[in-house]
């Protein structure tokens, strides 16, 4: 079977192209698949070193409208798919999914797409694919309500996840000191792009003021900056430590005490997955498949998306009951083990493969 999956930016501050790279990982060791992948660019492209798929790419962006741009592309991929023989394709994106839908009919392929966010606009050529997957029961409602979406296209899966390399924990004094971290200061972690839909202007803003009360308190992020204003504002506080993303990034949720993501627009995020893995305590925005997946005071805590004192309170709840921290993490370590088998998801999802309509196959 030769699958095509397409999408864009591939980075490692996108959850989408972690996805991606667990996902051929796993379908990379069955003999009876082969793996096509196009994207544009990406800082993360090593990740697919050693992986068992062919890897191209195509010349297309988020968001761009520019209809020439959209038929050039339509004809590279159909090229690509007649050259490649592919029976599949699977995009991660609304731009290529649209691309591929043009492409399938022409051709007699099938297409499956998997929604990892909760969009807006582009109703009318959004989601026109054979079957969709949807990252949380969120993602899933929010097709039927907002796109009219059929029920019965749609296939609810969590992501799965990869069990953390143990022997990281092993790197943490180490690490504190190349940090500038004192062994007694606490640290807030948070991972993923730095912006306002993830809530970081809220976590800076109370985060400033936890240091006024908790002086021995550091906030690490790691990600990519979506705007001069948040950069400027971790920048300038001595107490934030910034790292640029990296693929080795495990081992800075052993490091911390408490991962922090008070998003207030959430489908799934990786970073609530990863913590439990660490059996680390997380606070996250009540929001989307954060407040679905966290079931606050029992697995975690959930702050109101926006509201810098609330998020105030929630960590210094933390910070003041340790058993607590410690309660809420084992908790989650326990829920997020049970998405630990990639054998089990890539089964799944090629029994959704092979259950495509007929008429999609060529």
């Amino acid at each position: 079977m030769n699958i095509l999956h397409i999408s864009p930016d591939f980075n490692y501050s996108c959850g989408v192209s972690k996805y991606v790279s667990l996902l051929f990982e796993e379908l990379g060791k069955r003999e009876d698949l082969h793996l096509f992948f196009l994207t544009n660019k990406g800082d993360s492209l090593n990740r697919l070193n050693g992986l068992n798929v062919r890897v191209n790419f195509l010349n297309f962006e988020r968001g761009n409208k520019n209809p020439l741009k959209f038929i050039l592309n339509y004809f590279l991929i159909k090229k690509y798919c007649i050259e490649n023989k592919i029976e599949i394709i699977h995009t991660h994106h609304r731009y290529p999914e649209l691309l591929a839908f043009f492409v399938g009919k022409f051709l007699g392929i099938k297409t499956i797409t998997s929604v990892h966010s909760l969009v807006d606009g582009w109703k009318y050529f959004s989601f026109k694919s054979d079957n969709i997957i949807a990252v949380s029961k969120a993602v899933e409602r929010h097709l039927i309500e907002k796109y009219k979406v059929d029920k019965e296209k749609i296939t609810q899966i969590y992501n799965f996840v990869k069990p953390f390399d143990p022997s990281k924990k092993e790197e943490i004094s180490s690490l504190k000191e190349k940090l500038g971290i004192q062994e007694d200061e606490k640290v807030l972690l948070f991972i993923g792009r730095i912006s306002y839909i993830k809530g970081c202007d809220i976590l800076i803003s109370a985060f400033e003021k936890l240091s006024v009360k908790y002086p021995f308190l550091r906030l690490l992020m790691i990600g990519n900056f979506e705007s001069d204003g948040l950069k400027e504002s971790v920048m300038k506080n001595e107490r934030i430590i910034y790292l640029n993303p990296t693929n080795d990034i495990y081992k800075y949720y052993f490091l911390c005490d408490v991962v922090v993501l008070p998003s207030r627009i959430d489908p799934f995020p990786y970073v609530m997955l990863e913590a439990g893995l660490s059996k680390k305590s997380f606070i996250g925005g009540r929001t989307g498949g954060i407040a679905e997946f966290i079931e606050d005071g029992v697995n975690g805590l959930l702050a109101d998306p926006g509201d810098v004192d609330n998020l105030f309170e929630k960590v210094e709840q933390l910070l003041n009951d340790s058993n607590l921290s410690q309660m809420l993490g084992f908790n989650l370590f326990t829920k997020v083990s049970q998405l630990t088998n990639g054998d089990l998801y890539t089964n799944k999802l090629i029994k959704l493969y092979s259950s495509l309509p007929n008429e999609a196959v060529r």
